[in-house]
């Protein structure tokens, strides 16, 4: 999905979705920011959609995401701001790793502590990850959600999570218990936050280990099972 714009054919995608959605009986929406805006653009009722957090692999939480190797890592491709990271960086020592494709990322005024992989296949990631102290996700301040998926994985491995309070990450992230929220576009923001977290373990132990409760209690698939049945009122 993208954002509905005045372009025409941006006008006609959505005038045509519209249509087409007004068949569905349930939408459901990992973000309730999200699911308000399709009730903008599309017309719906608040009954329409609903909000069904969503869920990470389990077997995640078999690593052990208690040590690192001194590096913040970031990763994904829709509506990143790496822009806004990369600035964050120009003053921070510590090493930070990117995991991105080509087209989503510039290089230039790249710091030399900066190490950008492409297109790493998944399970590379992940163990990438578990190496991390903590997992940074800078986000483009958007109508539609993004970025999920990455910060679940990083909270199932213990990881701190540093991510942009936009829709799709207030929902996941509680600020300063589960993880750390920063403004868009703010990259003292990030660099404070990052600061913070190398300069007080005990706070990262604790982010990293409430992260990790709740994706025991709210994020497996087991829960998103359940949730989807009971918003369509069927038994499992």
């Amino acid at each position: 999905m993208r954002e509905k714009t005045q372009a025409l054919g941006s006008c006609a995608k959505y005038t045509f979705m519209r249509w087409l959605f007004s068949s569905v009986h349930r939408c459901v929406c990992s973000s309730q920011g999200e699911g308000r805006y399709y009730e903008s653009v599309f017309g719906w009722s608040a009954s329409k959609w609903s909000y069904i957090p969503f869920h990470t692999d389990p077997d995640l939480l078999d690593y052990d995401g208690s040590g690192h190797d001194g590096f913040v890592l970031s990763a994904g491709r829709t509506f990143r701001d790496y822009r806004t990271l990369l600035q964050a960086f120009q003053s921070i020592d510590a090493p930070l790793r990117i995991v991105a494709s080509p087209s989503n990322i510039e290089l230039r005024d790249k710091p030399a502590h900066v190490t950008i992989d492409y297109d790493l296949p998944g399970p590379d990631l992940m163990k990438l990850m578990a190496r991390a102290f903590a997992v940074a996700v800078p986000l483009e301040p958007r109508k539609i959600s993004t970025g999920q998926s990455v910060i679940l994985q990083a909270m199932a491995l213990g990881k701190p999570v540093i991510a942009t309070r936009v829709n799709g990450t207030e929902d996941y992230i509680e600020h300063m218990r589960t993880g750390i929220l920063v403004p868009p576009c703010d990259p003292r923001a990030i660099e404070e936050a990052v600061r913070l977290l190398l300069s007080d373990e005990p706070l990262r132990q604790r982010l990293g280990r409430a992260a990790r409760e709740r994706i025991k209690e709210a994020h497996l698939p087991v829960h998103y099972v359940h949730d989807v049945a009971k918003a369509l009122g069927v038994a499992v």
